[in-house]
C-alpha cells in the first residue's frame, strides 16, 4: 500500500513544530554543570534519483528540513555514479537557481541573477589547482552575452588581461593588461569595427602613460608618440616605426592568435586555461 504524500506546506509546518519542541526539551533539561543539553537537528531531506537500470544515481536532490524547500541537486558521472559531475544550488525563498558548480574536466562556477534567472558570471578554475581561478566571464542581463572577459597569470592568483566586448555584437571594446604587481601595464580601445584606435603603454607606476600608439581607419600601426617621465610632457612623435625601438609592438598575425585563444577559451571546452 502506497503512503499519502504530506504536502509541503504541512510537512514545513510539521517540521518547525518539531524544532520547537527539541528546543523547549534542550531548554528544561540540563546538567549538573549548568550546560544546555545539545539540540538533535536532523540533517536535510534528501530524494535520490536512479538512472533507468534502477541501481546507479542520476542526482540526489536536497530538502531544507525546516521549510521542505530544494537547496541542492548533486548531478553524478553517467559512468561513475561516485563522481559528482554538477552542483546546482537554489535559492531557499524563491526557489530559483542561485549557482551551478561544473566539475568537467575543469571546475567552473556560473553564478544566476536570482529576479531574471538569467547568468551572471562563470569563473573558471585552473585545471590542475582549483584554488586558482583561470578566468572569469561576466554577463550582460539584456543580450545575455558575455560583456567582460579577465584572464588570469598562470602562476599567482592576479589578472593578467582584461578583455571588453560589446554584448551586442561581440567585437571587442578594450583590451587592458597588468603586469605581475597589479599595474596597468597597457590598454588598447577598439572601434565598433574592432579595429583597434588607439594603445596607451604605462610607466612602472602603472598611471603615468609613457607612449601612445595611434592606428589608421584599418588598425594598422601610423604613429606613436612619447611622454616624459617627470612632468608627462610631450616629448617625441615617431612616425615611422622601423625608427622607434623603446616599445615591442606585438605584429598583427600574434594579436590575431593572442584574441583567437582567448575567444575559444569560452568555446571550446578542452582548451586548457593554465597555458595561458
Amino acid at each position: 500500500m502506497k503512503l499519502m504524500e504530506i504536502p509541503n506546506d504541512i510537512q514545513a509546518n510539521l517540521n518547525n513544530n518539531f524544532l520547537l519542541q527539541q528546543i523547549k526539551l534542550c531548554k528544561a533539561v540540563e546538567r549538573g554543570n549548568g550546560k544546555l543539553l545539545p539540540i538533535s537537528i536532523p540533517k536535510n531531506r534528501e530524494e535520490v534519483v536512479y538512472r533507468k537500470n534502477g541501481k546507479s544515481i542520476d542526482k540526489i536532490h536536497e530538502f531544507d528540513f525546516a521549510t521542505g524547500a530544494k537547496i541542492k541537486t548533486t548531478h553524478y558521472d553517467y559512468f561513475n555514479d561516485k563522481k559528482v559531475r554538477s552542483i546546482d544550488e537554489f535559492d531557499m525563498e524563491t526557489g530559483k537557481l542561485l549557482r551551478k558548480i561544473n566539475f568537467i574536466l575543469y571546475k567552473s562556477v556560473d553564478e544566476f541573477d536570482i529576479e531574471t534567472g538569467k547568468k551572471l558570471r562563470t569563473i573558471n578554475y585552473n585545471l590542475k589547482d582549483e584554488s586558482k581561478i583561470a578566468s572569469i566571464q561576466e554577463y550582460d542581463l539584456e543580450f545575455e552575452n558575455v560583456a567582460k572577459i579577465f584572464i588570469y597569470k598562470k602562476n599567482i592568483n592576479s589578472v593578467s588581461i582584461i578583455k571588453e566586448l560589446n554584448p551586442e555584437t561581440g567585437k571587442i571594446v578594450k583590451w587592458t593588461s597588468f603586469r605581475d604587481n597589479g599595474r596597468r601595464n597597457s590598454i588598447s580601445e577598439y572601434n565598433s569595427d574592432g579595429k583597434p584606435v588607439k594603445t596607451l603603454y604605462f610607466y612602472e607606476d602603472g598611471v603615468n602613460v609613457r607612449d601612445v600608439h595611434k592606428y589608421n581607419q584599418d588598425g594598422k600601426w601610423a604613429s606613436t608618440v612619447r611622454f616624459d617621465r617627470n612632468n608627462h610632457s610631450k616629448t617625441k612623435q615617431i612616425c615611422s616605426k622601423s625608427n622607434y625601438q623603446n616599445v615591442k609592438e606585438l605584429d598583427d598575425r600574434t594579436k590575431e592568435r593572442m584574441a583567437k585563444l582567448i575567444d575559444n577559451l569560452f568555446k571550446k571546452k578542452n582548451i586548457k586555461f593554465e597555458n595561458l
